[in-house]
């Protein structure tokens, strides 16, 4: 197979001053030592509003558009830089003021000087890194590995802190730095077991817990009743392993949850709606309550969740959030009450049969919701989605 490579394309190149040294196999620590020069610190202002040469976080944004105003006309290919093998790579660089900070498989991290590509600092964390999605605030670079939230020092690459966000989690994609929080979801939620899927935040100098938010609703807890007589230790899923957006001025964060587990019914052994599952939840960034939710999939029950990308726009004097799941379907929601204000279709689906005018609510076709023992159930489009990550 051929190397994995970024490739970077430049108008104008734009240089960091550092002391260089090549990548290469290391043990843990620092494989690479050096400094990012005359850095300046990632201040609040400059995450609501991104110098047009940086990209700070996994989708440029705090409103999550992936797009960047530099002119993209005259782009040419530069250099490449060679990526960590073997292995699979998803990475999400993030840039600022020149320096691009990359995430390889095998747990390494990199600063790279991104006028010509050489290597600043590289720190071998001897574990994985939840490559889609690490961030960059004040001094710090921070990432999700396994089931610890975790800091560097963004000028040397050298450990900072780390927290240990619960036991037998996971994570494929990093945190969002908000309110000076490192707010996180996690993955692996399948399992049953006593503790549930949460969003968290994390005080981004210290790494100190300052709230969680669980994602599956227990027995006697609002959203309880939708298990159905599930008890507490068999409701899973509800994982977010996707980056948060977030809306600086609600100072709120929205996110998306993954499907109820098992996601067949009748493996599941309710058709109840299984809150909060398939979900865009709206979650105040200061005490971690949740202010809004909208379930986009009731007792979803074909692996078509709704965990991606949440969008912001603000456009017609409204402030909006917008989401599209594995069923192709786009939502359009008001961000600061959660109502409903439309959704279309974006590809052919046969699973739903019908949403109500009023509340967008979707309703299965019977015999997906109902599934029969051994019966074949044709679903469009397929679990690898109308839309995916």
């Amino acid at each position: 197979m051929p190397a994995l490579c970024v490739l970077v394309l430049c108008g104008v190149a734009v240089g960091a001053v550092a002391q260089r040294g090549g990548p290469g196999p290391a043990p843990a620590g620092m494989a690479v030592v050096g400094e990012v020069l005359n850095f300046v610190p990632v201040t609040d202002e400059m995450l609501r509003n991104p110098d047009p040469g940086d990209w700070p976080m996994i989708r440029r944004d705090y409103h999550a558009t992936s797009f960047t105003p530099e002119n993209v006309d005259d782009l040419e290919l530069v250099y490449t830089h060679p990526m960590n093998e073997p292995g699979t790579n998803q990475p999400a660089p993030i840039v600022h003021a020149g320096v691009i900070y990359l995430a390889h498989t095998g747990g390494i991290i990199q600063a790279i000087d991104g006028a010509n590509g050489d290597v600043i600092w590289q720190n071998n964390l001897g574990r994985n890194i939840a490559r889609r999605g690490i961030a960059i605030y004040q001094d710090k670079i921070y990432l999700a590995s396994g089931n610890m939230v975790m800091a560097l020092n963004a000028r040397t690459g050298e450990n900072e802190w780390q927290t240990v966000i619960g036991e037998r989690f996971n994570n494929s994609s990093g945190p969002i730095v908000a309110d000076g929080k490192v707010i996180q979801g996690l993955g692996g939620c399948s399992r049953y077991q006593d503790e549930k899927c949460f969003l968290s935040a994390y005080d981004a100098e210290t790494g100190e817990p300052v709230w969680r938010l669980p994602t599956i609703a227990k027995i006697g807890e609002p959203g309880g009743d939708t298990w159905g007589n599930l008890s507490n230790r068999t409701r899973a899923g509800g994982e977010m392993w996707i980056t948060p957006s977030y809306d600086p001025v609600l100072n709120m964060t929205y996110v998306g949850t993954a499907q109820a587990k098992p996601w067949m019914t009748l493996t599941r052994g309710t058709t109840g709606d299984g809150l909060y599952s398939n979900s865009t939840l709206a979650v105040d960034v200061e005490t971690g309550e949740m202010a809004w939710h909208f379930q986009h999939a009731p007792a979803e029950a074909l692996d078509l969740d709704v965990v991606f990308e949440r969008v912001l726009v603000d456009s017609g004097g409204r402030n909006l959030v917008f989401s599209i799941g594995k069923d192709g379907i786009l939502w359009k929601h008001d961000r600061g009450t959660g109502e409903y204000l439309g959704h279309t279709e974006t590809v052919f689906q046969n699973v739903w049969v019908s949403f109500d005018p009023v509340t967008g609510r979707p309703m299965y076709r019977d015999d997906i919701l109902f599934e029969s023992e051994g019966v074949a159930v044709d679903g469009c489009p397929t679990s690898a989605g109308g839309h995916n990550w």
